[in-house]
């Protein structure tokens, strides 16, 4: 499959996942989210942009690195993988451990953005303020690493 029709799989696999999904803040369906988040890296890597499509899928939908795997291929899953918080990690170790791959970066700046968006000030805010400092840091140290 190349990279149009991979994203196309995923947007309908994303939507099943997703389906009858309310975002917590606003109430509009789920999806909306994930494709904002996707659109706003769009112009970067293929991969991360199929990956954040589904990168709550797995904590929020029931859905397995594996099945992602088997769907999407390894380069996907990996960046998933990322980006789903583990059961044993703080919010601070689950940031700091994406930071070595810029897919997970990117995806983790753009799904930051979008979460702190609708938000009102408060601690949640604070979390995720915080969360997109650590994120841009490293993406700049990426970014200069490869210069």
């Amino acid at each position: 499959m190349n990279n149009q029709e991979l994203y196309k799989t995923a947007v309908e696999f994303v939507q099943k996942a997703h389906a009858g999904q309310k975002r917590k803040g606003n109430g509009e369906p789920y999806f909306n989210h994930v494709k904002r988040v996707s659109d706003a890296i769009s112009e970067f890597s293929p991969i991360a942009k199929i990956a954040a499509l589904l990168h709550d899928t797995v904590e929020d939908c029931g859905i397995e690195v594996v099945d992602i795997h088997d769907a999407f291929g390894e380069d996907i899953a990996a960046v998933v993988f990322l980006l789903t918080r583990q059961k044993d990690e703080t919010y601070y170790e689950f940031i700091h451990r994406l930071t070595d791959n810029h897919d997970a970066l990117l995806v983790k700046q753009a799904d930051l953005k979008d979460n702190t968006s609708d938000l009102s000030e408060g601690s949640l805010k604070d979390k995720y303020r915080f969360a997109l400092d650590v994120v841009e840091a490293a993406i700049e140290e990426h970014l200069e690493s490869h210069e």
